[in-house]
């Protein structure tokens, strides 16, 4: 039952305490000035309403959570339904408080997968920034002449990707200047050769040159 004065704003549902004005003796009174009647009306409602959102949140039970419950679809269906039991006794009341017990379930069960879901794209895109950072570093930290490693990273860093497989594990990838996949020890050869890179990167030997034809010639052999 809605009171007309009540020592403490804790003792009504959130959704009253604005129906309520704050008297000069202490203490809180229901609003009555001006439009009363309507004032009266709009607490009364919000009263129901609170108290069919607390009935529904009670079917949920434990599958319930704070970060589904202020979910816009959850608030959108108490919204909804908060009428739906109103004139029902009985078996009626049970069969109805059923229904809406299922459709607030599942409504919690696609919530949840929703939340998690977007943390996961979240955390997954995370790893995905530390692990290329880490593989830049560890590259630009082999190639670079001394102290030019922090200048080499971000010239190199598009050339690294680090893809989840299908079973669920990860792998490092590398792509030369035409963003096509390659072998590490290929893009390593590239960037010693690039000319525009030979202020801060280590050059390219005769031996580094030996040893990459030969890989080559293996691979387009084993290609054959």
């Amino acid at each position: 039952m809605l009171k007309s004065q009540i020592a403490s704003l804790e003792e009504v549902p959130q959704a009253l305490r604005e129906y309520y004005v704050k008297r000069a003796n202490g203490g809180y009174r229901l609003e009555t000035d001006g439009e009363a009647n309507q004032t009266l009306m709009r607490a009364l409602s919000a009263e129901r309403a609170a108290r069919k959102a607390a009935e529904l949140r009670l079917a949920a039970g434990d599958k319930s959570s704070e970060p589904v419950w202020t979910s816009p679809e959850c608030k959108e269906f108490v919204m909804a339904n908060v009428n739906r039991l109103d004139g029902l006794t009985g078996e009626a009341y049970k069969a109805e408080f059923a229904k809406i017990e299922e459709e607030m379930a599942q409504l919690i069960s696609t919530t949840v997968q929703k939340h998690w879901e977007g943390k996961l794209v979240k955390l997954t895109a995370e790893y995905v920034r530390i692990r290329t950072d880490h593989e830049t570093t560890a590259l630009a930290a082999k190639l670079a002449k001394r102290g030019s490693a922090e200048v080499l990273r971000p010239l190199i860093r598009d050339r690294i990707a680090v893809t989840q497989r299908d079973d669920g594990e990860w792998e490092i990838g590398y792509r030369d200047a035409a963003g096509n996949p390659v072998a590490i020890d290929a893009l390593e050869f590239e960037l010693r050769s690039d000319s525009a890179l030979a202020p801060i990167i280590e050059g390219v030997s005769a031996a580094d040159k030996e040893a990459h034809a030969k890989r080559v010639a293996e691979t387009l052999g084993t290609m054959h």
